[in-house]
């Protein structure tokens, strides 16, 4: 999966338990989160921008929001196939373009 043309680009990580994902104006730091197939992973969110943001990936069914300085930590599952899967904010994906892929290889 390649990003759309205008995504902020700030990093890759691996989803090794504890890894923490920043929600910022506008954008996510790590932008790319590689994973397993199937793996279980927490995640902490941070927005650490100056509005709301949301982490949302739809076939995951999670839509967490956060308000500024707020933490939350979460825990999924990768998908069982390989592939990709867009996480995004409600609030800022189609105007500043805030969102990332999680990668399942």
């Amino acid at each position: 999966m390649s990003l759309p043309a205008g995504t902020p680009f700030h990093g890759t990580a691996d989803a090794g338990d504890g890894m923490e994902l920043e929600l910022d104006d506008f954008y996510f730091g790590p932008t790319v989160v590689e994973a397993t197939p199937g793996q279980s992973f927490k995640v902490e969110l941070f927005n650490e921008g100056g509005a709301p943001h949301t982490f949302t990936i739809d076939s995951l069914n999670i839509d967490e929001q956060l308000a500024p300085g707020d933490r939350k930590e979460i825990t999924t599952s990768a998908p069982a196939a390989a592939g990709a899967v867009a996480f995004y904010c409600r609030f800022h994906r189609s105007s500043s373009n805030m969102q990332g892929a999680l990668l399942v290889a």
